[in-house]
Formats: C-alpha cells, structure tokens, sequence
C-alpha cells in the first residue's frame, strides 16, 4: 500500500508524462482503415480517403480537462494564480462556471507547450496536492488516467520519452537538459551539452 509520503513523487512521475501522452494521442488521429459501406463503383480507380480515428483526439481533450480542472480547483482553493494561458483553450461556459474541455489550436507545438507549462505548474505544487484532503479524489482520477493512456504508448517513446521536450541548463544555459531514467522512474536531468547534473525534482 502506497504511503502518504510516496504520493508526491508518485504524483510528480505521472504529472511529467502528460505532454508526451498528449503528443502521442495526437499523433494517432490518422486515417483509420475501416471498409467503406457502400463500396467501390466498379471500374473506379479513385481511393476513397479513409475517415479519421478521431478518437485519441477526444482522449487528448479529456486528459487536457482533467488536468486543467485539477489546476483550477487548486487555484481557487489555494489563492494560487493559475497559468494564464488556459483563457486560451477550449473553454465550455454553463452559466458563469467555465471549465476547460480541450485545446482550442490544432498547433502541435503550442498544445505541447502548453501542457508542458500546466503540467510543471501542478509538479511545483504537488505536495500540496498529493497531500491535501481536498484533492484526494481528482489526484486519484487523474493519474488512474495518465497511467492508463501511458500504458499505451510504444515503450521506446513512452518510457524514454523521446518527446519530452529538454529546458535550459543552468550552467550552459543550452536547451539540452534531460531526464535520466532508472525503468520508468525519472532519476535525475543531465545536461546533454555540459553534462552538468540536476536532481530529480
């Protein structure tokens, strides 16, 4: 049984994987391969395009809501100011409640930096989170989420995370910091240009 002590790295190791889950949700809306119903007119050299698999795309917008509904309710609670960049997204309005629902661009580097922002916005604030009573349930909801998406990602993108975006080093001052891993577990971030060292967290 996990301590309550263990929840905040537990936290902080599925808060870090949100960007590279969006990015490959994203990445699988391709054309699906179903057979056409009404099939092929004889003679006919013309392709049909096959429709979109547009189901990671409603995944990647669920996730995104989870995670910015997670960073809403904390900011209120907390007086915290939340990143303002969620007055850019998809934003759903029942009365004077507006809740996040998805992205609003289909900018593939805007939604990653986006996600990367949010996501490292909930990581510095993950104590409190993973500890607080009144965040309980919506942590638990969450990371059951991203441990199920994260599941499907190819290993070598998934565990490695090649789409894991690296940040400047404070040494170099080079884009080149990188996280190192021990099996799924972020150990440390290692300067790919200086090879300076940072601790995990």
């Amino acid at each position: 049984m996990q301590s309550a002590l263990d929840r905040p790295d537990w936290l902080i190791e599925n808060l870090a994987k949100v960007p590279a889950i969006i990015g490959h949700l994203r990445r699988e809306v391709v054309p699906g391969l179903q057979p056409r119903a009404e099939g092929r007119v004889s003679g006919s050299k013309d392709v049909a395009a096959a429709p979109l698999n547009i189901d990671p795309l409603d995944e990647a917008d669920e996730l995104w809501a989870m995670v910015c509904s997670l960073v809403e309710e904390f900011a209120e609670r907390s007086g915290e100011t939340a990143p303002a960049l969620l007055r850019r997204q998809w934003i759903d309005r029942v009365g004077s409640v507006a809740r996040v629902r998805g992205f609003a661009t289909s900018d593939e580097q805007r939604i990653y930096d986006d996600a990367l922002e949010v996501s490292q916005w909930l990581i510095r604030h993950a104590w409190s989170l993973a500890l607080g009573p009144n965040y309980v349930d919506p942590v638990d909801e969450l990371v059951d989420r991203i441990e199920s998406l994260f599941g499907r990602i190819p290993h070598e993108v998934g565990y490695r995370f090649k789409a894991y975006r690296p940040w400047p080093c404070a040494t170099c001052y080079e884009r080149t910091m990188m996280p190192e891993w021990v099996d799924d577990t972020i150990t440390g971030y290692v300067c790919d240009s200086c090879g300076d060292r940072a601790k995990r967290g």
